[in-house]
């Protein structure tokens, strides 16, 4: 179970940092690799699992058509000034273990899964507008994301960059069924059988990056997701917001 949801917040420190510390770098083809450490608190979903205290790792490479991190691989390329195109594969960590929470005894395990698709996003005067959609490649939940973010970077004085920045995931009815639902087999009296549709999940939040001095950096972000009826109606999950933080420091080297 430790080991499940280190890689879960592991994941969510690396989607965190990783936007605003490439904002961050200066505008040059030169690859580069970035090492760090981070402290990560996560709200879990479902009911009785509460929120997750972790310190994590940080490990990226970044270069003109590359980028690699625990969040994933890109692959992308730009047609046109402030166009990108990409491949995309990303770790799915929304899972769970029936052990996790009274709550979830004699439910069979949610499982981690890869997804991949494509993104394209623009850069501009305004900020960047990103849309992206992702499939299941290992047949766990057998659905699908799209998501669109905005967000727009501002730069105050040489040190800080301040990004706020907005998500809105639509996930499949089968993603959400497999994640908040419950299966015929597995209701009791006290948790119904639930099968979720698609959902509509916006979370805004803010990032926070400080340039310390050479190559070194530290970073903050949060996040408020806003669960739909189509989650939190479930009886296994109880709160209908999740909230999410990360802090950290960073070397690029």
């Amino acid at each position: 179970m430790m080991k499940r949801s280190l890689l879960a917040l592991f994941t969510f420190g690396a989607a965190s940092a990783a936007p605003f510390l490439s904002a961050a770098a200066d505008d040059d083809d030169a690859s580069s690799w970035s090492l760090g450490a981070a402290f990560i608190a996560s709200d879990r979903a479902q009911t009785g699992r509460g929120t997750q205290f972790l310190p994590v790792p940080y490990v990226a490479y970044e270069s003109k058509h590359v980028k690699f991190s625990p969040r994933g691989l890109t692959v992308g390329f730009e047609p046109a000034s402030g166009l990108e195109l990409a491949l995309v594969a990303t770790p799915r960590f929304d899972g769970f273990e029936a052990d996790d929470s009274p709550a979830l005894a004699g439910m069979a395990d949610r499982k981690a899964t890869l997804e991949a698709g494509v993104s394209a996003s623009y850069t501009g005067s305004l900020g960047t507008v990103s849309l992206t959609g992702l499939w299941d490649t290992l047949g766990q939940h057998g659905g699908s994301v799209l998501r669109l973010e905005v967000s727009r970077s501002h730069r105050i004085g040489e040190r800080w960059v301040v990004t706020p920045v907005v998500t809105v995931e639509r996930q499949s009815a089968s993603f959400t069924d497999y994640y908040y639902g419950v299966r015929a087999g597995e209701a009791t009296a006290l948790r119904p059988a639930y099968a979720g549709g698609s959902a509509l999940v916006v979370s805004p939040g803010v990032n926070v990056f400080y340039r310390i001095g050479g190559n070194w950096a530290a970073f903050a972000s949060t996040e408020l997701s806003v669960l739909p009826g189509d989650i939190k109606d479930s009886p296994i999950v109880s709160d209908s917001t999740l909230w999410s933080a990360v802090a950290g420091v960073s070397y690029r080297f």
